[in-house]
């Protein structure tokens, strides 16, 4: 009876020596994961149209003010992004397949265009004050 009592302690002593050792933890799911707050440093992507199969995606594009949007051909063919109206009048440069162009929007408002060589190509950027923007889409 008293050899297992030593057995017993010397195990549980054993036991709390491999516990307290520096060996690594397993993580819990909160102490490191990519969605606590606290551990979230991500920094928020530039907005960006695709142009594609001849049309401009996404469309609308909705953006805050002072924001830079960029257009980037991905198509097989060039193109070049004009506005009807508003502070980037009138047009971009040629974009080749490949290429990409980037325009700032000081200004408020809705600034349609299109694509000079086929005008039935059209988008719209919207441009608006942060606090009038849509909420962000939730973390998956």
């Amino acid at each position: 009876m008293k050899t297992l009592s030593v057995l017993c302690c010397l195990t549980v002593s054993l036991l709390l020596l491999v516990g307290c050792s520096g060996s690594p933890a397993t993580p819990s799911p909160t102490s490191g994961s990519p969605t606590s707050p606290s551990t979230l440093t991500a920094a928020p992507s530039e907005p960006t149209v695709t142009i594609v199969e001849f049309r401009f995606m996404p469309n609308p594009v909705i953006i805050e003010q002072g924001s830079s949007l960029t257009w980037i051909n991905k198509d097989s063919v060039n193109h070049q992004i004009s506005f009807k109206s508003g502070p980037l009048n009138p047009m971009s440069p040629i974009l080749k397949p490949g290429d990409s162009w980037r325009a700032t929007f000081l200004e408020v408002g809705d600034f349609p265009y299109n694509c000079t060589f086929y005008p039935a190509m059209t988008g719209t950027v919207n441009v608006r004050l942060a606090a009038d923007l849509p909420p962000p889409p939730p973390a998956p």
